[in-house]
Order: structure tokens, then sequence, then C-alpha cells
């Protein structure tokens, strides 16, 4: 399913040199043979690959540039193979292999509006293909390798982190040195990495955007406060660094994100004390975070007006409409920031729900709603910390998966399902492995069958053996 992304890189790629081909079959052979350690560099490194793409793509190595993003490709087949060569995936659940799996199939489907192949490819390897990630995780995660995934995306966030404070101080400069001032030719001015009126850049490296910085950092601290190893200083400690990061992105989505997952954990560490303290703090915090909001949209209203809030509604809008008049899709690669690529006029939405919508139709709009909640369903009922890290993090991402394309770039939406996947496998939500020698039923089998004549006849002879005896007299 996966190797579509590595085939879509081929092809914008040609057939580079083999020593830049060579690294890429090093780390395939190597996750093939210890899975864990491939998903563990993802979680530490994968913060990083923004960062390595810009300095690459600004020196002129735009092929190593692509090569460095198609390593998660290849960590991500290298898996997909190493589920079906030991057999592991036959423990996936039903359930969310049904769902994922048909997402996949839609956005494969989509790909009929689609002019161009390649373009079709690129557009499911960035919106479909990490979903992949959320099946093959958990089966090759146990509790022991979890802790130590965590501490791996623990210390990438505080990389991350440190990376953000330190660019953001150098300000301007730092947007010419990774290339993306002065405007290269074909391409737009980056009005995203700027706050209406201010010439100071908001923070955004190591990832592309500061949107995506923030809501990674959103990820990284809900999965840090789930940890129950972790004195809660120690979690506090780890998650200082994340939430400077955030606040200099100036990210409202991110801002709101880091706010929901610390009030779910809240609300989890109320529950296990009295569940009539978690609803009231649950209320109270729904109604403080409405009246916020509202409170908000007034004060930036007329001639002090935010125009991004005026945009998103404005996109929402649209794109409902457009969802409407076309409830198939437009296409894959036809939609979001990523579709710019291929095509000038591309369809621009600030919303990942309904880029979805867009791009492969309604129903894979539906089917991916469905997969969230069935995802919160299993994280609830498993009722451990652990496994309450799904809940977590998809209310960390939900404002900015709702308002912002954040997770069509592939960085942000791996750092997610592998955060959801150490979830799953703290929910035990696996099916069981399969028995390997024949059934052994007391009664069915004919093993069974012989055990329970010979226990009757035992019970028959101390039957006979007990009977009381006459004895005979002779006279």
């Amino acid at each position: 399913m996966d190797v579509i992304g590595v085939i879509v890189l081929v092809i914008v790629l040609g057939f580079p040199s083999f020593l830049l081909i060579f690294p890429l079959a090093i780390i395939g052979v190597v996750t093939t043979i210890r899975p864990w350690w491939g998903i563990t560099a993802l979680a530490a490194l994968l913060p990083l690959n923004g960062l390595a793409s810009d300095l690459l793509v600004a020196a002129g190595r735009t092929d190593t540039a692509l090569l460095v993003g198609a390593a998660k490709d290849v960590v991500l087949a290298a898996l997909v193979v190493a589920s079906f060569t030991t057999g592991r995936f036959r423990r996936v659940r039903r359930d969310l292999l049904v769902i994922v799996g048909g997402l996949l199939l839609i956005g494969a489907v989509a790909a009929i509006w689609t002019p161009n192949l390649e373009q079709a490819a690129y557009g499911w390897r960035n919106d479909f293909e990490p979903l992949v990630l959320l099946l093959c995780v958990p089966l090759f995660v146990t509790e022991h390798v979890s802790r130590r995934i965590v501490l791996a995306l623990a210390i990438g966030a505080q990389v991350a982190s440190l990376v953000a404070v330190t660019t953001w101080a150098l300000g301007v400069s730092w947007v010419y040195t990774i290339g993306r001032l002065p405007v290269p030719d074909g391409q737009v001015f980056p009005a995203s990495l700027f706050v209406a009126g201010s010439k100071w850049p908001r923070a955004f490296s190591p990832f592309s955007g500061p949107n995506e910085l923030a809501v990674a950092m959103a990820f990284a601290i809900a999965v840090i406060l789930c940890q129950r190893q972790w004195k809660w200083r120690v979690r506090a400690m780890l998650s200082v660094g994340p939430i400077v990061a955030v606040l200099l992105a100036q990210s409202r989505s991110g801002q709101i994100g880091v706010i929901a997952a610390v009030a779910v954990v809240a609300v989890w560490a109320l529950w296990r004390v009295s569940k009539v303290w978690a609803i009231a703090f649950f209320g109270l915090v729904g109604v403080v975070g409405t009246i916020g909001a509202i409170y908000y949209a007034s004060l930036h209203q007329g001639a002090d007006a935010d125009p991004s809030l005026g945009g998103h509604a404005d996109s929402l809008t649209r794109s409902i409409a457009l969802i409407v008049d076309r409830p198939f899709g437009y296409g894959l690669g036809q939609v979001g920031p990523r579709a710019v690529r291929y095509m000038s006029d591309s369809i621009q939405v600030e919303s990942f729900w309904l880029l979805l919508g867009l791009e492969a139709g309604i129903l894979a709009l539906v089917l991916f709603v469905t997969l969230l909640v069935r995802l919160v369903q299993i994280s609830l009922r498993a009722r451990t910390l652990g496994a309450f890290t799904i809940t977590a993090v998809l209310a960390a991402s939900l404002v900015s998966q709702l308002v912002l394309p954040t997770l069509q770039d592939t960085t942000v939406a791996y750092l997610l399902w592998i955060s959801v996947g150490i979830g799953l496998q703290a929910a035990g939500h696996l099916r069981p492995p399969p028995t390997t020698g024949p059934k052994t039923s007391p009664i069915g089998s004919p093993t069974g069958r012989a055990i329970t004549r010979a226990s009757t006849n035992i019970r028959g002879w101390k039957d006979d053996y007990n009977k009381p005896r006459r004895h005979s007299t002779t006279g």
C-alpha cells in the first residue's frame, strides 16, 4: 500500500545515483529486521525532517532533500513487509482494519478524477498513506518498547523546541538563510510565517510552518502527560519547552490543542478520584471555552477584524458548498497546499476533514470521523492512562484538523498516528495470536473424548469395588 509513496519518489527523482539510494536500502533492511528501531527513529528524528529539507534545498541539493523525505516512506514500507512476513498482520483488529482499509481504498479510487498519475500518487501519499501506521505500530510495540519510543519522542520534542526558540530569535535573517526569502520564482510570499502587521516571523522551524510546529508540540505534550512511569514534576518539566515553542509560533489552534490536552488529562485524573468533580470540571472548561471564543470573536470585528478568522470562515463555507456539488470528490493531489506543486488553480481549504471530502468524497470524510470516534471508544474502555493517550492526542489535534490542513504535512501526520499507535498498544487492542497446535477441547476432541470415557470407567470401577458384597455360608 505505502509502496506507492516510494514509487512516486522514484518517478520524481528519475534514477538517482546508487550512493543516494544505498542508505535508503539499509534503512529498509534494518527496519524489516528490527521494526521497533524504525518506529523509534521516526519518533525521534521526524521533527527535524523539515529543517533538513529546508537547508538542503537552500544549498541546492534538492535531490538529497527529497531522499531525506523518502526515508520515512521506506520505514513505513518496511513495517508493512515485516507485518506480513512475521504473520503479525493477522492480529490487527477487524474494526480498525475495515475502517482504515476502506479509507485507503477510497483514496486510491479517487485517483480516477486526477489527470496525472504522479500527482494522484503524491496526493495519496500525503493524505492517506500515514494511516497505515495506525495498523502497524501496535503490532511491533510492547510495553517496554513503547517506553523507549515515548522517550525518543520526548527527546525529539525538546530538540525541536530548542530549534524553534533559537531560529525565532534570529528573526527574518533565518527566513533568508533557508531560502524562503527572497521569494523564489513561481512561488508566493510566505505570509503564514508572519502575523498580520508584524515584521518579525513566527517560530516555525524545524517544521514547515508555525501551525505544523504548534500542533506537533501539542501531540508531544499530550503523550508526555499520559506517561505514568514519570513523576508529575518530570512531565511538567518536559512540557515546558514544547509550550514555549507553541507560544512563539503564535498559533491559536496549537494553543487550544495544548489546553485541550491538559484539560482531558485533568478530567481523567479527577475521574479516578470523583466522577462528580470530573464532570463538573469538564463542564466548566466547556463553558469557559465557549465564552472565551465568543468574546474573542466580538473583539475582532469591524475595523479590528482578524483577517485569519474571516479567511477560515470563508474557506469552510466555500468548501462545504464544493463538497455538496461534487460528493465523490475532485481527485487526489488537487486539494490543499501540497497540490500547488502540480497545479496553480488547486482548491485551497483550511480544514483537513473537508480536504478529505473534497479529494475523495463524502464517504471518505464519514469514514475518517468514524475512525476518530472508534479510537476514542477504545481509549476510554481500556481505563488506563496509557490508553488514554489516544484521547489526549486526538483532543490536542482536533481544532487543527477542523480549521487547518496541517495533517497534509506527512511529518505531522506520522507523529499523530505513531502517538495513537502507542495508545493502542497500551489498550491491548490486538486480536489474540493464532494457535499453532490442534485444538484441544475437553469434550469435542478425540483426546478429550478418550479422557472422558476413561474417567467414567474409573468411576464405575470404584463403584463396583465399594459395593457391599454378600458372603455365602455353608452349613
